[in-house]
């Protein structure tokens, strides 16, 4: 019964956390120049691999399936960027997540522009059964919304690296008859792709809600030279020495996940100075004098020295000398 509960307490962890993540909810909205969203999300994982299970010491790839994330962009006319931060989830371990985003704008001026760029983040788990960092990047392409079209979609890729990560292992010592413990570093290498779908619905004049899915497919490679120390022997969910081959292990697994990912945006434009006080811009030609205690305008004065050409045959047309 005992590992029944358990059991079912892994899927459980593994389809609201996962150990993946390839989601990233930001407004498709096109960003006018100097035009600011902060976005606020949250996404769980469906999904992954449980296999990995068997191999309990090697199972975390570092990249936050569950999480919560508050990002801000800004658009610049032609793109949009800003920076992200938040907290995740790994199938046991909490973390901190910051990254930036950059999109720019493709066929900006046609009836269905995209949105071209990624994200790049890091995941770091400072404490835990599993610590370390792994760098995550997700580019991307997607289409846009307006107040017309409420629903879009893209494709995107997924690239993480972790290295160095730190797994801690116990074990029972038969040498010393007591229960002892070890730490296994090792790499992980993921290689992914899918597709998204979302809906975006303005809900006030300067708030959308969002609500988004995606499907991807992932490949893992754990590396690892760790071997349990002579006497070890390991727990029910820990890797024997047996799946090593010549005291490294290559383990590799692939499988599909989904991502469910809700949020909502605020935005603001940058308002247009009222102050009349300044002048406006000098045309060429058109250039204006003015009293400086009066503020009037001056009439304008021919200058005598000026000397004027004829522009076809380089002779002065003025000069009375």
């Amino acid at each position: 019964m005992q590992k029944f509960l358990k059991t079912i307490s892994y899927f459980l962890i593994l389809f609201v956390f996962g150990c993946h993540n390839a989601s990233h909810i930001r407004t498709q909205k096109i960003l006018v120049e100097d035009e600011t969203a902060v976005s606020i999300g949250f996404i769980t994982n469906l999904g992954g691999d449980t296999d990995a299970y068997k191999f309990h010491s090697i199972r975390e790839s570092n990249n936050f399936g569950g999480r919560a994330e508050i990002s801000y962009l800004k658009g610049s006319g032609h793109s949009e960027f800003g920076p992200y931060v938040g907290f995740g989830m790994t199938t046991m371990d909490f973390g901190i997540i910051g990254g930036f985003d950059y999109r720019t704008y493709s066929g900006l001026y046609r009836n269905n522009p995209l949105k071209v760029g990624g994200q790049i983040e890091i995941n770091y788990t400072p404490l835990g059964s599993t610590t370390g960092s792994t760098i995550v990047l997700k580019p991307s392409i997607t289409s846009t919304t307006n107040k017309q079209k409420k629903y879009y979609f893209g494709v995107h890729g997924l690239f993480a690296e972790g290295i160095n990560l730190s797994h801690g292992a116990s074990y029972f010592d038969s040498n010393s008859n007591q229960e002892a413990g070890s730490i296994i570093n090792y790499n992980v290498s993921s290689v992914g792709a899918g597709i998204s779908f979302g809906l975006e619905k303005q809900v006030f004049r300067k708030y959308i809600v969002q609500i988004q899915l995606d499907f991807s497919t992932v490949k893992n490679s754990f590396k690892s030279s760790f071997l349990y120390p002579p006497g070890a022997i390991p727990y029910d969910d820990m890797m024997w020495n047996d799946v090593l081959e010549s005291g490294y292990l290559d383990y590799t697994n692939f499988y599909p996940f989904a991502g469910l990912s809700i949020g909502t945006s605020f935005f603001k434009v940058k308002k247009l100075s009222k102050d009349k006080s300044k002048p406006s811009p000098l045309i060429p030609g058109k250039e204006r004098s003015y009293d400086p205690k009066t503020g009037k305008k001056l009439k304008k004065q021919n200058n005598p020295t000026e000397i004027l050409y004829d522009p076809e045959t380089g002779e002065k047309v003025n000069d009375k000398d």
